[in-house]
């Protein structure tokens, strides 16, 4: 394989693979947009699931009564909220974001137990004055700790983002210069084969034209010693 057809597989070589790390960056690039929308959703559900045990804990008080069902309805719904939780500290080992909601959380939870148990005695007036004392100014923390996270998952996803667009900004640059520079290199080869493709067709045609002249001379060399010679004596 002569200089100029590997400078030309290289070059060939370098545009697949200037377009392959690009696609590998943008997959990239990708793959993390969905894991943020994935975090998000789950903040999303965990937020949802502790409306919902807000508004199960309400409905307790407005009905003076805590029901199998409701409690029941209650066990289901925190355990599904912390498994959620947990999910996402383990996929996010290294923040500490979610520790002020389970501290938040685990008041809450407390007063939240003994509110059901002296709903479950019969004792509503002090379920209603826990309800108003612990229970509900916790829950209002536990909420506003939520927030705090979710704006914290948020920040962390911007700036992951942020690094995976510069990384594949360096990457394509790079792949870019190096294509560049193998297409920098194919062109001079190729502009000196042209050149020297030029410079042996010149020196052909100089030596047919020079042999020419010298077949043509020759000739006249011969007739012109044919044309001086004595004539034969009788």
């Amino acid at each position: 394989m002569n200089k100029g057809r590997l400078l030309t597989f290289s070059t060939i070589a370098g545009g697949i693979l200037l377009v392959g790390i690009t696609l590998l960056a943008v997959v990239a690039l990708n793959k993390e947009a969905d894991e943020n929308r994935r975090v998000a959703t789950q903040m999303a559900e965990i937020e949802t699931k502790a409306y919902q045990i807000g508004a199960v804990e309400d409905k307790a008080i407005a009905e003076r009564q805590a029901t199998s069902e409701a409690v029941q309805n209650l066990a289901e719904i925190r355990s599904q909220m912390l498994e959620d939780v947990s999910r996402l500290q383990a996929r996010f080992p290294e923040t500490t974001v979610l520790n002020r909601f389970y501290l938040t959380y685990a008041e809450y939870a407390v007063a939240l137990d003994e509110e059901i148990r002296l709903l479950q005695s019969g004792d509503l007036e002090r379920a209603r004055e826990l309800h108003e004392s612990r229970a509900h100014p916790s829950f209002d923390e536990m909420m506003g700790a939520l927030g705090q996270a979710q704006r914290a998952f948020e920040q962390i996803a911007h700036q992951v983002m942020h690094r995976g667009q510069i990384w594949m900004l360096v990457v394509v640059l790079g792949s870019a210069a190096a294509f560049l520079g193998l297409f920098w290199q194919y062109e001079r080869a190729r502009r000196r084969t042209q050149l020297a493709v030029v410079k042996q067709e010149a020196l052909r045609q100089s030596e047919e034209k020079f042999r020419a002249l010298f077949e043509q001379a020759g000739g006249h060399y011969g007739n012109a010693r044919l044309s001086l010679s004595p004539a034969p004596t009788r």
